[in-house]
């Protein structure tokens, strides 16, 4: 089952309201990635089966916006503040899509994400050579 298509994001924390991470910049994220499952209900944020979270771990470090993550992260997270906790709800071209993730992710399966943007490093412009 799928989510409707593209990017929904709930809020469960807001953050402080003014910094959004910009394309390029580093974000500091701890996050829970479970399989869209509509019989889990709205109560749930339709939450399924877990296939990877940072808990254990420690925090992701990753540039925003740039395809390093899967694109619904890309946009879902640059629609957060800093120290902001929310849902984003993916639909299945957002993110693995028709190839899935062999073992741990169905083809064109929906993903829910708890996810809580806790630092964003901006990214250093270079200054042009002086000439």
């Amino acid at each position: 089952m799928n989510p409707p298509r593209g990017v929904s994001k709930t809020l469960l924390q807001p953050g402080n309201g003014r910094d959004h991470p910009r394309t390029g910049d580093t974000v500091i994220i701890d996050y829970r990635g479970c399989l869209y499952d509509e019989e889990r209900g709205e109560k749930e944020f339709y939450m399924g089966t877990q296939f990877d979270t940072s808990q254990g771990r420690g925090p992701l470090k990753t540039e925003i916006g740039v395809g390093k993550v899967i694109p619904g992260w890309d946009e879902g997270v640059q629609q957060m503040t800093e120290g902001e906790k929310a849902i984003l709800t993916i639909s299945s071209d957002y993110g693995y899509g028709q190839s899935g993730f062999p073992g741990l992710i169905p083809p064109d399966s929906g993903l829910v994400f708890e996810v809580e943007l806790k630092k964003i490093i901006k990214a250093t412009t270079k200054a042009e050579p002086y000439s």
